[in-house]
């Protein structure tokens, strides 16, 4: 026997059925009855609704034999309230139906074992018509039921079940036959009840109720005249159906059949009694599947929480050791404010080009990558002409091959950003590099002021920040820079003092403060920078004397202190700096004589001291500076004549004492200079009656300015036209009477020729038109005569020429327009 079912609406175990209308004859058997399970039931004491297999989990089966079981029917708590005789065989009245009947499909299919019958017992049941297999509401056709022995014997095959609605019309003892009919709309007629026409609205359960009209016309009698043969069964009241289908061949049901009986479900149980497995709902059938899958899932979150959580808070820890190590650099402030450089160089350590670094273990470099970066945003990174591979995720010693360079230990040593046009401020993190030796930043166009912070640098050797727009003062931190050897801060609009605490950098070779705005007195601390060499000044507002102790440097070769406001008299004691090369103390308001220990600088190449309000005479010691190349005294108050010891500068290439206040004649010994290229000696009182001869010599002269002295009587000597590399020669207002001679038609690099103010007589020189490169041609007020020669013509490039008060006549030649 094979019928499937499906459970619906148990209250105990949830599970859902699905209702079938089975109409039964009565018949008998000497051999014993067999036990008509009813399911769904619903207990009339307590309305809790339970299916068969709850109700017989919960009956205590006495014996197994039939005989024990007559007139037995156990008195059952109710298993979900626990009601005493909620389930009695004394009030065995349950709602008829608690599904949908139009619910079809048979669902959790339930086995159960069949006993094989005794051979002497077995009984059958024909077949039903073949009309009705065209029933489409039908789940199984037609049904045999043989007769079970009773007995422990077991059934070799087992049958399925559904729980249907059968109808039984008198005391049934073995049912030989059962037709399956479901109650469905095709075998109710329209007049029936609405409560059943419309039972597949969705509602959980229904109730058939008795109605006048239609088919259903009585219920069934008191509990007393029902049948007894069946101690198992639970009994239901129910309506007759009149016309309900049943096993003959015309499929109806005679009139005289008494009053029916109507249970739901069925279950054909011989002694002892075959319980049907109850459905089991998904959770607690695969309750062991389940339980794997929550356990791997547990293990499975276990494991993610086990690496995540350790993960995060790795993370966390790491996010909170960078932090501190920015706040280590720059200081909370500046690293929490919003759109600071700081800020920026922070969230960019904590992105993933940082990832592979350990915040303990690689801290250091950590750091010197926050810096970088930090440097980077406070200097618009973006904007460098060159920024090679700038915060990347390459080491930070590969960034910038050529300019940031790292010790063996990947310690930045040296950054060389210079003319990379860097703008902004100079962060004060550059503090941290500890291991810097070289910062090299010149020619860029950085801002703001020197970070005190810069003095931290203990191992910085050398700093270039010239040529930049850096305000504010020097920080006297920069005292603690003690192996500092090359400090330059010039060109830039640096203001304030010179700090005396840089006289404590002993290892320092080079300063260089010039042009800037620096004011005060140069510091005698200076005096104790041994070591220096180049110690320039120039271009501030410095006032005072020049420190005395400035002579202690016994190493420097270049002294530069022009172009301030420095007073009082040169110190004697320069004169023991005899390595000296270069001593510029040009335009300041220096007063007194030239020392003459000035002459023991031996190794002296320039000598300026121009522009200043120096007095008395030229030291002829200064014949001794063998190696002098330029010598410039000009614009002072120095009497006296030219000494003649100067011829001994054999190396001196430029000379000028013009504005000063010399006399006697210009030396013949001059033109013993043959190295001499610049010979100004103009706006004096040099007299004598001639310009020597001598002067035809300086073959390298490019520049000769005599102009301005009371020379009387002389005459321009035609050896002039012998300097070939002349480009410019000024005889004017020298009272130089005589010609203009041929020969200066020579000089063809000559670009300007003034002999204005004189008394030069005699005709222009057409050889004059050979001086191609002339610019600038001035005669005016002389005696010149005769006609303008039109071989000036030729001079294309000429911008000025002065023939004005001379003694010309006749026309302007037509070259000239």
């Amino acid at each position: 026997m094979d019928v499937s079912f499906d459970w619906r609406c148990c209250t105990l175990c949830q599970r859902k059925y699905s209702c079938d209308v089975i109409l039964a004859d009565q018949e008998s058997s000497d051999n014993g009855s067999h036990i008509i399970g009813v399911i769904p039931v619903k207990s009339a004491v307590c309305s809790h609704t339970l299916c068969f297999s709850c109700v017989e989990q919960q009956t205590e089966v006495l014996s197994k034999q039939i005989n024990d079981l007559v007139n037995q029917h156990p008195s059952l708590q109710c298993p979900v309230c626990r009601e005493t005789d909620a389930f009695s065989a004394d009030e065995p009245i349950i709602s008829l139906l608690t599904c949908k009947l139009l619910k079809k499909e048979a669902q959790d299919a339930t086995e159960v074992p069949q006993f094989s019958p005794q051979p002497d017992n077995k009984q059958s049941v024909p077949s039903k018509d073949e009309n009705l297999k065209n029933n489409n509401y039908s789940v199984e056709k037609v049904e045999e039921i043989e007769s079970l022995d009773q007995g422990d014997s077991k059934s070799s095959s087992k049958f399925k079940y559904k729980p249907d609605l059968f109808v039984f019309n008198e005391e049934p003892s073995l049912p030989t036959q059962l037709l399956h009919q479901n109650l469905s709309p095709d075998n109710l007629s329209p007049s029936e009840d609405e409560s059943i026409s419309n039972i597949g609205s969705g509602e959980e359960s229904y109730d058939l109720q008795p109605i006048n009209e239609g088919y259903v016309t009585s219920t069934p009698g008191p509990p007393s005249g029902r049948p007894t043969t069946m101690p198992g069964a639970v009994w239901v009241d129910g309506p007759h159906l009149n016309s309900a289908q049943g096993n003959d061949e015309d499929r109806s049901i005679s009139s005289n059949l008494p009053e029916p009986y109507l249970a739901v479900g069925t279950l054909v149980i011989d002694p002892p009694i075959v319980h049907a497995k109850p459905w089991v709902p998904f959770f607690v059938k695969y309750r062991r599947w389940l339980f794997g899958i929550l356990v791997v899932v547990v293990i499975v979150i276990a494991v993610v929480l086990a690496v995540e959580i350790p993960k995060q808070k790795r993370t966390a820890a790491r996010t909170t050791s960078l932090k501190n190590i920015a706040f280590e650099v720059s200081g909370q402030s500046s690293v929490n404010g919003l759109g600071f450089p700081q800020k920026k160089a922070l969230d960019w350590i904590l992105g993933p080009n940082n990832t592979r670094f350990d915040a303990q273990d690689e801290k250091e470099q950590i750091m010197q990558r926050y810096q970088l970066a930090t440097l980077y945003y406070s200097t618009a990174g973006e904007n460098w002409k060159n920024n090679g591979f700038f915060l990347s995720a390459d080491d930070e010693c590969n960034w910038f091959q050529e300019s940031i360079i790292c010790s063996k230990d990947r310690r930045v040593t040296n950054i060389t950003l210079a003319n990379n046009s860097l703008i902004g401020n100079l962060p004060s993190d550059l503090g941290k590099f500890e291991k810097l030796q070289v910062l090299s930043l010149q020619d860029n166009s950085i801002q703001g002021k020197l970070p005190t912070n810069l003095g931290l640098l203990k191992e910085l050797q050398e700093l270039y920040i010239h040529n930049n727009n850096l305000v504010g003062s020097i920080p006297s931190e920069f005292g603690n820079l003690t192996e500092m050897k090359n400090l330059t801060f010039s060109s830039n609009k640096l203001g304030g003092t010179i700090p005396s605490e840089l006289g404590s950098l002993t290892k320092l070779q080079t300063l260089y403060l010039w042009n800037n705005t620096i004011t005060g007195n140069i510091p005698s601390e200076l005096g104790n920078l041994h070591e220096i060499m180049d110690l320039q000044l120039s271009n501030n507002q410095l006032i005072g004397i020049i420190p005395t102790k400035l002579g202690n440097l016994f190493r420097l070769t270049k002294l530069n202190l022009s172009n301030n406001e420095l007073s009082n008299t040169i110190p004697v004691e320069l004169g023991r700096l005899t390595q000296l090369a270069e001593l510029s103390l040009s335009n300041n308001k220096l007063s007194g004589s030239l020392p003459s220990e000035l002459g023991y600088l031996a190794q002296l190449q320039s000598l300026y001291l121009d522009g200043n309000s120096l007095v008395e005479a030229i030291p002829s010691d200064l014949g001794r500076l063998s190696q002098l190349r330029e010598l410039w005294l000009s614009m002072n108050q120095l009497t006296g004549p030219i000494p003649t010891e100067l011829k001994n500068l054999k190396q001196l290439q430029s000379l000028r004492l013009d504005r000063n206040s010399l006399f006697d004649g210009i030396p013949t010994e001059l033109g013993l200079l043959s190295n001499l290229t610049e010979l100004s000696l103009f706006n004096n009182l040099l007299s004598g009656n001639s310009i020597p001869s001598e002067l035809g010599n300086l073959r390298n002269l490019t520049f000769l300015d005599l102009s301005r002295n009371p020379l009387s009587g002389a005459y321009i000597p035609s050896d002039l036209g012998y300097l070939a590399k002349l480009q410019t020669l000024r005889l004017d207002s020298t009272s130089l009477q005589g010609g203009i001679p041929m020969e200066l038609g020579q000089l063809s690099q000559l670009r300007v020729l003034s002999l204005s103010n004189n008394q030069l007589n005699g005709t222009i020189p057409s050889v004059l038109g050979n001086l191609t490169n002339l610019t600038r041609l001035n005669f005016w007020r002389n005696l010149l005569s005769k006609t303008i020669p039109s071989e000036l013509g030729q001079l294309t490039q000429l911008i000025e020429l002065k023939l004005g008060e001379n003694q010309l006549s006749g026309s302007i030649p037509s070259e000239l327009g």
